[in-house]
């Protein structure tokens, strides 16, 4: 179970689209992506550079997530 969070941001190197945008279009956030955890209540949010993933942050799903972003995305 501890291996999960860290395979994941291998699977969005390899296919970056499959995130989600939703939480990035609910909130305003152009280019923000979600990928879930398998079947853990974790959320990588990371945007798809050209050259790289940047990504922004673990969340737990029952966090709040504007309030846990903000800081960060105000920069992207």
């Amino acid at each position: 179970m501890a291996e999960a969070p860290n395979a994941v941001p291998d699977q969005i190197e390899l296919h970056p689209r499959f995130g989600s945008p939703t939480l990035g279009a609910l909130h305003g956030v152009a280019g923000l992506r979600t990928w879930r955890v398998g079947k853990l209540p974790l959320l990588w949010c990371f945007f798809d550079r050209a050259d790289h993933l940047d990504v922004v942050r673990l969340l737990g799903a029952r966090q709040d997530y504007a309030a846990s972003l903000g800081d960060d995305l105000a920069s992207n």
